[in-house]
């Protein structure tokens, strides 16, 4: 009866749960006994007689409302059957059993929480082997004398430590990683928090109790990013830490050279340095007419940006943007300054344009002004734009060829969006004041009036009066030449973008006006033309096909203000339709087949026959890849046809076809591309004129190799070779183009590399020219 007893407690032990107690904790009464798993306890007993062997650091402290980890060495000649924790209440009598399982070579078990009140409990540890031999620990009168523990409350706040990042935050973006200690060992991550810049980032971040794991963007680094942590352990002790860290600084430097058959090589040094708002770029260039005193030579360039949330701020070798229509981007060495206070903002720009004209007897210099009023759901802005002439220094006021210009541009624009955006509406009206011939000085005809001010008429004093009135320092920006001495020309013009969410698509529609003496020289439209524009794009549905389609028409000779104002009579129009259609199939960045047509036709208005129509149709095959052998093939390729005809003159008509295939091969470290391509244009007397080429790279990599003692991350040799000629229907050769080309390339870590390249090019027209190349740059 005893035997069966010890196996059906056995039994009911391994179960686990179905004793009644929570957790598959057991009384005493379904615990004991051995499991013989079929051998008889008389045959193992003859096998093994010796009892097992426990070891096991007694535990004496514990904390209320935390799991106990309980923990034991136990070894035996003989497999063991169990190994089981008993505890109880201290001043009871029933003990609670937990089965102890193998965790890293160790017995471990777990006294649940809510069996740790304050107070003390007792326990001991009985081990079972297959011949029935039972150790218990302490070794004698287990039941009766176990161990005691002392249960306090659990006071201890949870430890929580930054591990990474280490010392900044890259500007790239990183994983935060939050180590969690507590000495109680029962923190609770349902009570977690997680804020990045007052941002609740809870739900993106993996917590457990020993660590919480989050993945912050790059959009959500600022100069100086702060990482809160809140969490509580099961006995409600609660802490709460911010970390705080500088944004890393990205710091680039490129020293680089160049050395071109016939010419002196060429050095550039390139430093670019990014901390937080700042930016700074630095280009030196060892030909720059500073060192080499030889006019016409590239120069050495620099700028630095500040960008915060009240002022932004650009100097040296700029790009600056106001409004599509005034200034829509503009290179410049000069200066662009923008304060911000909530939705005002007021930008400034005064630079020097990199575009010189008239073989650089003058200079151009621009001065901008920019008001803006933006909020969620609505913009406007007023934009006033100046761009005017001057004569350099070196020549001086005394040339009589050149043609300075002077234009102001005067731009309003008001757009509103819903729905963030997606649904907008943005309408702009510019006008052009443009002076093609600007000479003399408004202010200096002002001057020479005011000295005949008393015999001048009473309209004209009331004009020098009012300005008189303009300040010194505005009237440089409001400088105007001698109207008597030079054309004046004064237009408009205009353009309003609607976009239309649709379902898995979007429509999107322009119209605009441009007169034909609207002049701006740096912000987008042409002059002398009207139309509009529509297009309809849909997303990849089902990640696999795309569509869109594109109308627009466009007429020149568009109406002037002047014209429209005296109802002048308009000038022959010639209208332009485009068409375009595309077709994309295939998961994005994988296999795809891609199909475009477009269509154009020139006609004057008012006349059915078109004078000229050029059709186009075009089918390319990307990045089809597959492997065999383990080797992996590349493959991809492009047929396209376009028609030129001219209904009037059918003797001007050309069909052009070009074909183009290219293969590659990977093999280990060896890639091998192969590029052939045909072209071939045939007009309406059917000559043909047919264009060749070919094309083909090797390229060896080896991925963390070992250099001496160098621990290298890559080393790259490349070479590659191309031909290409045109050959006419008798099969005369022209055109014929070479190339030869090397690279190596090795990068010791990821943020420094090294390269070298050599390229070596010959037409029919001109002698071989060969180029060599070296690159060092390193990051940190």
């Amino acid at each position: 009866m005893a035997l069966l007893c010890m196996v059906l407690a056995g039994v009911l032990a391994v179960a686990g749960g179905g004793t009644g107690f929570p957790g598959g904790i057991a009384s005493a009464a379904a615990a004991g006994g051995a499991s013989t798993s079929g051998v008889s306890a008389a045959d193992a007993a003859e096998q093994d007689t010796a009892p097992p062997v426990i070891r096991h650091e007694a535990i004496t402290k514990a904390y209320s409302n935390a799991n106990l980890i309980v923990k034991a060495d136990v070894y035996d000649d003989s497999p063991l059957s169990r190994v089981t924790l008993f505890f109880r209440t201290k001043g009871t009598t029933t003990y609670y059993a937990l089965n102890m399982n193998v965790v890293m070579g160790q017995y471990r078990t777990a006294i649940p929480y809510n069996y740790l009140q304050q107070g003390s409990i007792q326990y001991y540890i009985q081990a079972v082997d297959m011949a029935g031999n039972v150790a218990t620990w302490p070794a004698v009168g287990a039941a009766k004398n176990p161990q005691n523990i002392l249960v306090e409350k659990d006071n201890t706040i949870p430890q929580v430590e930054l591990v990474l990042p280490k010392k900044a935050a890259p500007a790239a973006g990183f994983v935060a990683v939050v180590a969690l200690n507590d000495l109680a060992g029962n923190i609770d991550p349902k009570t977690a928090r997680v804020l990045v810049n007052g941002v609740d980032m809870t739900a993106e971040a993996d917590i457990s109790p020993t660590r919480v794991m989050l993945t912050v963007p790059p959009e959500m680094i600022g100069m100086r990013s702060h990482l809160y942590v809140e969490i509580s352990d099961l006995a409600g002790n609660k802490v709460q830490r911010r970390f705080s860290l500088w944004k890393a600084v990205d710091w680039t430097r490129e020293l680089r050279w160049e050395m071109t058959s016939g010419n002196k090589p060429v050095g550039i040094f390139n430093t670019a340095f990014s901390w937080g708002p700042l930016d700074l770029a630095v280009n030196v260039r060892s030909d720059d007419p500073v060192f080499t005193r030889i006019p016409g030579q590239p120069t050495s360039q620099y700028s630095l940006k500040y960008n915060a949330r009240l002022m932004g701020l650009q100097l040296g070798d700029i790009s600056s943007s106001q409004s599509p229509l005034a200034m829509s981007s503009m290179w410049h060495r000069g200066a662009d300054l923008t304060l911000k206070l909530g939705p005002l903002a007021m930008q400034g720009v005064y630079g020097f344009p990199s575009l010189y004209v008239e073989n650089d007897d003058y200079e151009r210099k621009t001065m901008g002004v920019r008001a803006s009023f933006d909020t969620r759901f609505l913009d406007f802005s007023l934009n006033v734009v100046k761009i005017k002439d001057q004569w350099t220094e070196e020549i001086g006021p005394t040339i009589t060829d050149a043609n300075p210009e002077l234009n102001y541009v005067v731009d309003v624009a008001a757009g509103t969006g819903l729905f963030g955006d997606r649904l907008s509406l943005t309408m702009e009206l510019a006008a052009s004041l443009y002076f093609p011939n600007a000479v003399g000085n408004l202010w200096e005809m002002v001057e020479e009036l005011e000295q005949d001010y008393d015999d001048l008429p009473e309209e004209l004093q009331l004009i020098v009066d009012y300005t008189k009135k303009v300040p010194e320092g505005a009237r440089e920006f409001l400088e105007l030449p001698d109207i008597t001495k030079g054309p004046v020309r004064a237009d408009l013009g205009g353009q309003a973008v609607l976009t239309v969410p649709l379902p898995w698509s979007q429509l999107t529609a322009r119209a605009y006006h441009f007169g034909p003496d609207y002049q701006t020289l740096y912000g987008a439209g042409d002059n002398n033309v009207d139309g509009y524009h529509a297009k309809f794009a849909t997303s990849r549905w089902l990640n696999f096909l795309q569509f869109t389609a594109e109308y627009e028409q466009r007429q020149n000779n568009a109406v002037s203000l002047l014209d429209f104002i005296f109802k002048a009579t308009p000038l022959p129009r010639q209208v332009t339709d485009n068409y375009k259609v595309g077709l994309s199939l295939g998961p994005a960045g994988r296999l795809n087949l891609d199909l475009a047509g477009d269509r154009q036709e020139l006609k004057q208005k008012g006349v059915e026959v078109p004078d000229s129509i050029i059709t186009g149709y075009t089918a390319s095959l990307k990045n089809m890849r597959f492997r065999l052998l383990g080797m992996t093939f590349r493959f991809g390729g492009l047929y396209g046809i376009m028609a030129e005809e001219k209904p009037a003159t059918p003797g001007l008509n050309k069909n052009t076809i070009t074909y183009k295939t290219q293969g590659g091969l990977d093999i280990g470290r060896w890639s091998y591309d192969l590029g052939l391509a045909m072209k071939k244009e045939e007009d309406a007397a059917g000559q043909v004129v047919t264009t060749p080429s070919l094309d083909g790279a090797v390229t060896w990599r080896w991925q963390k190799p070992r250099l001496f003692i160098f621990r290298l991350h890559e080393i790259k040799l490349a070479a590659g070779a191309g031909i290409s000629y045109s050959k006419d229907a008798q099969g005369t050769k022209f055109g014929e183009y070479t190339m030869c080309k090397a690279e190596l390339e090795a990068r010791i870590t990821p943020s420094f590399r090294l390269s070298s390249q050599w390229k070596t090019t010959r037409t029919e027209q001109n002698a071989p020219e060969t180029v060599v190349t070296g690159l060092v740059r390193w990051q940190f």
